[in-house]
């Protein structure tokens, strides 16, 4: 419970020191963020495929299974739900705070599915808990820097802005020691299931919010970074034995 706690605090810290970078004007460029990205990438990627989704399997493959493909569905139906409100209403209203409380509602469901992965990782053995944890913190400053980004661009004031981004560092220790409660004495299957949707959530967001805005920049030092995400839960298999 203790390295629960700091570790899904950790993940929350990240992103609000994202958020304090573009707050704070110290300006990120472009090409830092994509990159960014792309180690926070790499890191969900790795932890995916190497930890969780053996773990799960392991554990009941069909239950892992369904998980899995029912957190990309979500994920892509929030996406997909998002852009639609968001095109509506610039289209009929021309109110840029709309797309700014559907970015906001995305993120901060995003941020507590984040603390929803560490507590499956941690119910299931520490080794797993270490990399599902490893794997939010990895690529939760660029999430800071996107809130604050869509927030800003949605006119907001500083002070709500610095809000909302604070609600959304806030959602995955949230997330994580309310599920921690909400999952005691989980079976088996459950806990595969657990498992499986939170790979499904890194791997959605791996490949659907950041590997297209790596295609875009074309930046070959930003799949370097990737590699070295990547690099960071094969570290952690190796420690592991």
């Amino acid at each position: 419970m203790i390295q629960l706690v700091i570790y899904s605090l950790a993940a929350g810290i990240a992103t609000f020191a994202g958020a304090l970078a573009v707050l704070s004007r110290r300006v990120l460029s472009r090409r830092t963020i994509t990159r960014l990205m792309g180690f926070g990438s790499g890191v969900l990627a790795g932890a995916a495929f190497l930890h969780l989704i053996p773990g799960s399997i392991e554990l009941a493959p069909l239950a892992a299974g369904w998980a899995m493909l029912a957190s990309l569905l979500l994920f892509i139906a929030i996406e997909q739900f998002v852009h639609a409100r968001a095109a509506h209403h610039h289209h009929h209203i021309q109110m840029a705070g709309v797309v700014g409380i559907m970015g906001f509602i995305a993120l901060f469901v995003h941020s507590l599915m984040d603390g929803l992965a560490i507590t499956a990782g941690f119910r299931a053995s520490q080794e797993l808990g270490l990399a599902a944890a490893v794997a939010v913190i990895g690529h939760e400053v660029p999430e800071g820097v996107t809130s604050v980004s869509m927030f800003a661009a949605a006119g907001y004031a500083r002070r709500l802005t610095l809000l909302l981004a604070s609600a959304v560092a806030f959602a995955t220790p949230a997330g994580a020691i309310v599920s921690w409660f909400w999952t005691r004495g989980v079976g088996e299957p459950a806990l595969a299931a657990l498992l499986g949707f939170a790979a499904g959530s890194f791997i959605y967001v791996a490949t659907a919010d950041i590997l297209p805005r790596l295609h875009e920049e074309r930046d070959i030092p930003a799949f370097l970074y990737l590699l070295l995400g990547v690099a960071i839960p094969v570290l952690l298999l190796i420690l592991e034995g």
